[in-house]
């Protein structure tokens, strides 16, 4: 799983209910948009978009 939120609460949040939620797993965690993309392009063939 790849969230990107800016509020550290809400993150904490989704992460718990997404994993409660089945077999998923918190690939990184971003508050910015320009931080998940830089993730993106530091990490390619790394994610997969559906």
């Amino acid at each position: 799983m790849f969230l990107v939120e800016d509020m550290k609460s809400i993150q904490s949040a989704m992460a718990q209910m997404l994993q409660g939620l089945g077999d998923f797993h918190m690939r990184a965690v971003h508050s910015t948009e320009a931080e998940a993309l830089a993730w993106l392009e530091r990490h390619p063939g790394e994610w997969d978009w559906p």
